[in-house]
């Protein structure tokens, strides 16, 4: 009877070939065929997708707490990449988002104006400042008296960012198709109808689509 243990440091288990145990042995192999695993599981998983679905609904119902404990301490410990995934969700999700926000914000309208104004009231000085940057934009990019009626009259309460009516004057925002951020002027044929928050998610970017 061998008494040989497995090779890999740290590890005691008794050796079971090519100088692993066992579970050394299972991962080195899947290692040298990592692609075709690869390829067999996402083919499995493609012919089975109420099998994978049911499986990860009852694996987070049995595990929620553990997973959102771990989620919240990855969060704590990566800032930096935690900002930078929900971007690039936003960017990728955007109308779902913008949606999303919508909704909220129409639930409970004057919860999200009282939001909004305790922002306001916390930040004022922040506020200013960011007022006095894009005034001074206006006049560096090209500036011009805008009719905002005549654009309601042209365009109509549609939201050019979700293309979706707007069905209250307090949800209208006029925005910069392109940013003031991004050299875009403040002219008429630069401005479009929008809700509040669609504006507020675009933000400072140019949209593609």
């Amino acid at each position: 009877m061998s008494n040989r243990t497995c090779t890999i440091d740290g590890c005691n288990a008794k050796h079971y070939a090519k100088g692993f145990c066992p579970k050394h042995y299972d991962t080195d192999r899947y290692r040298q065929n990592a692609d075709a695993k690869r390829a067999q599981s996402a083919t499995w998983r493609a012919g089975n997708p109420g099998y994978m679905a049911d499986y990860n609904r009852g694996y987070y119902k049995d595990n929620s707490e553990a997973l959102k404990a771990s989620a919240n301490a990855w969060r704590k410990a990566n800032p930096e990449r935690k900002k930078a995934n929900d971007l690039a969700w936003a960017e990728r999700n955007r109308l779902r988002k913008n949606t999303k926000d919508l909704q909220r914000w129409h639930s409970d309208p004057e919860r999200s104006k009282a939001r909004h104004a305790a922002w306001y009231k916390k930040n004022r000085n922040k506020a200013l400042e960011a007022w006095h940057r894009r005034k001074a934009r206006m006049i560096a990019n090209g500036y011009e008296v805008v009719d905002f009626g005549k654009l309601l009259a042209d365009y109509g309460m549609f939201c050019h960012i979700c293309d979706a009516p707007i069905r209250n004057r307090s949800d209208l925002h006029f925005d910069h198709v392109i940013p003031l951020a991004k050299g875009g002027p403040h002219t008429a044929d630069n401005i479009r109808p929008a809700h509040a928050l669609c504006n507020w998610s675009k933000g400072a970017r140019i949209l593609t689509n």
